[in-house]
C-alpha cells in the first residue's frame, strides 16, 4: 500500500471542498463486493477503497473504525428499509483517518481485503505521482492486490 506519509501529501495537494471535516468514511457496494470509502476534506477527486468479499467483514471493519475514530458522542445512524433496519456506521472526523489504518483494522481480525485508489476526475490524475504508482492512459486507478499494485480500469461509460 501507500505509504501514509505519501497519502497525506497527495491529499494535501487538492482543493479543500470541507475543510472543516477532514475525513469521511462510509461504505456502499460495487464490483460485486462490498467496499469501505474513504475521503479528506469533502474533494472527492481520490477516492480509497477497502475491498471485502462479504458483507460482515466490511460491516465489522467499519464498526471498529466508527468506534475508534469518530467523535465521542456520534452514535450510528438508522437506516429504515422496508420492514428492516439497521445501523450505519459511516462517520467524518476531524482527524485525518487514512484507509492504512482500516486496512490495519481489517488484518487484525484476519479478513482479506484489496485497497483501491481511484481517480473520480481528472483532476486526482497528477496526485499518483506523488503517490508513487503514476497512471498510464487508460487507468482509473490502482488496487493493491497480494503485495503489489495492479491497474484499475473502468470501461467508458460505466459508473465506479
Amino acid at each position: 500500500m501507500v505509504p501514509v506519509e505519501q497519502l497525506k501529501a497527495a491529499v494535501e495537494q487538492l482543493p479543500k471542498w470541507s475543510p472543516q471535516i477532514t475525513s469521511r468514511i462510509g461504505w456502499v457496494n460495487w464490483r460485486r463486493g462490498f467496499q469501505i470509502k474513504a475521503h479528506w476534506y469533502g474533494n472527492c477527486s481520490l477516492l480509497c477503497y477497502l475491498d471485502f468479499k462479504d458483507s460482515v467483514a466490511r460491516d465489522d471493519t467499519l464498526t471498529t473504525a466508527f468506534k475508534r475514530f469518530a467523535a465521542p458522542d456520534t452514535r450510528p445512524r438508522v437506516i429504515n428499509g422496508l420492514g428492516w433496519s439497521c445501523l450505519d456506521y459511516s462517520f467524518q472526523s476531524d482527524h485525518f483517518v487514512p484507509i492504512n489504518e482500516l486496512a490495519e483494522i481489517a488484518d487484525a481480525k484476519g479478513y482479506a481485503y484489496t485497497v483501491l485508489y481511484v481517480q473520480e476526475c481528472v483532476g486526482a490524475r497528477p496526485v499518483f505521482e506523488t503517490l508513487g504508482i503514476p497512471l498510464v492512459p487508460g487507468e482509473m486507478g490502482k488496487e493493491w492486490v497480494g503485495g503489489k499494485f495492479i491497474s484499475y480500469a473502468c470501461p467508458s461509460g460505466r459508473n465506479l
